[in-house]
């Protein structure tokens, strides 16, 4: 009987020791996937920052040699009307243009 329950600790004993190594794997994937995540919403973020204020001194830019042609009002205007057409379209092709890439890098990233 003592070889029996001696059997049956060490098979506890080992159970135990590969459950602790599972669940800390899972912590150690968990962590590696959420800093992946997290990395690449703050280079986004970072991205969009940078591309804003380029877009505005862009636009700025192209604003005042159309007002050379059309006036300054009419300059702004046609700037103001490009950049809602703009906003238009990104909000057709939303699902084309960001949700998918979103879905596939997250799909990626939690499946690999």
């Amino acid at each position: 009987m003592t070889e029996n329950e001696n059997s049956f600790a060490r098979l506890w004993g080992t159970v135990k020791k590969y459950l602790t190594f599972q669940i800390e794997y899972a912590k150690l994937t968990a962590a590696e996937k959420l800093t992946m995540i997290f990395g690449a919403v703050a280079l986004g973020f970072i991205f969009i920052m940078l591309a804003t204020v380029i877009g505005l001194f862009a636009s700025l830019a192209i604003a005042h040699m159309l007002a050379d042609a059309v006036g300054i009002v009419w300059a702004f205007a046609i700037m103001s009307a490009f950049y809602l057409l703009l906003a238009v379209m990104l909000y057709i092709f939303r699902k084309q243009i960001i949700l998918d890439p979103i879905a596939r890098f997250l799909s990626k990233v939690i499946l690999s």
